[in-house]
Order: structure tokens, then C-alpha cells, then sequence
């Protein structure tokens, strides 16, 4: 190999170490790592349940057609069909993990659709009393596409109607506090 062709694979290695950090900090930067951890760790495995539940159907995001769920240990797949196109979260609970530092586990989240892996985090989970908390979301794998609006709009969906209920909630207990007081 010449010196040119050497010195050129080098300039290609450091471009490529450049777009992959770029493309990191960018997943980390949109909210997109968090979001989609986020929906791993507290939505995304109910889905299937919820689909299938009148009751429950209003926390599954609208363009969800189709949702099913395997279960393997710590282990689960949950297969969501959205404009057609099959969506696989891959989620895993690891309490072996040395990365713990006092955590509780650490979850791996993956995202193929069709069949291609395009998304995946890591980060610590410590379970709180009312909810459980993420330590800083690292991004594994990170293939851009139309699948990343869809993860955004289904992070905001649950947001939007989690913060629904909570004032629903503070609405209702307002009002059984007033009746008590005769205001």
C-alpha cells in the first residue's frame, strides 16, 4: 500500500469517527435517545395490552395499526405495526451489568424496522418509589430515517396524555376537597 492510499484510509477513518459522533450527539441532542429509552422503559411493553383494551386503548399513539409482545426472562420484543411497517423494540433489563454503579439495571432498547436495526441505547435505571429514573442515555446505533419522527410523535403522544390524566387527576381531588369544605 502506497503512501497516498495510507494517509487517504486515514482521512476516510477520521470522517467516518467524525459523522458517527455527529450523528450521536444529534440522536442525544433532538431528545430522540431519551424519548425513545423513556418509551421503552415505561410504555412501549404495554402496548400490546393496551391495543386490545377499550379501556386502555387512548394511551396506545393513534398511528399504532397493529401491537403484539414476546417475552424471554428480562427479555422482551415487541412487534408494532406503524404506516405499515414493522417496528421491533427489542428491550432488555441487565442486572449483571458493571456499568450498574449503584443502579438497579441497566436496559438495552433496540429498534429494527422491517427487519434493520436503526436505533439502540444503553443507560442505568434506578426504580423509584412512584417512577423509575435514567441515568444518561449512551447511543449504541443510530441509522437516520422517516422512523425517527415516529418515535418523537409517540414520545410527545405519552407525554401529552400522561400530563392529561395528572391534571385530570388534580381536578378531581380539588374538587372532593372543595365539597369537604362546603366552597
Amino acid at each position: 500500500m502506497s503512501f497516498l492510499d495510507k494517509l487517504s484510509a486515514r482521512i476516510s477513518e477520521r470522517a467516518a469517527r467524525s459523522r458517527v459522533r455527529e450523528l450521536k450527539h444529534r440522536a442525544a441532542g433532538s431528545g430522540l435517545a431519551d424519548g425513545f429509552t423513556q418509551l421503552c422503559l415505561s410504555s412501549v411493553r404495554n402496548y400490546p395490552i393496551w391495543f386490545v383494551s377499550d379501556r386502555n386503548r387512548s394511551w396506545v399513539p393513534p398511528s399504532v395499526e397493529n401491537a403484539e409482545k414476546v417475552d424471554e426472562g428480562r427479555r422482551s420484543v415487541v412487534r408494532l405495526t406503524i404506516e405499515s411497517r414493522t417496528y421491533a423494540f427489542d428491550i432488555e433489563e441487565d442486572r449483571s451489568n458493571v456499568l450498574l454503579l449503584g443502579a438497579d439495571f441497566y436496559l438495552r432498547s433496540r429498534l429494527s424496522v422491517d427487519g434493520q436495526l436503526v436505533f439502540e441505547t444503553g443507560a442505568s435505571v434506578t426504580v423509584g418509589e412512584w417512577s423509575d429514573h435514567l441515568g444518561p442515555v449512551s447511543v449504541q446505533a443510530f441509522i437516520q430515517g422517516p422512523w425517527e419522527s415516529n418515535v418523537m410523535e409517540m414520545d410527545r403522544y405519552m407525554k401529552r396524555r400522561s400530563e392529561k390524566v395528572l391534571q385530570e387527576s388534580k381536578a378531581k381531588s380539588f374538587e372532593e376537597e372543595r365539597k369537604k369544605f362546603g366552597a
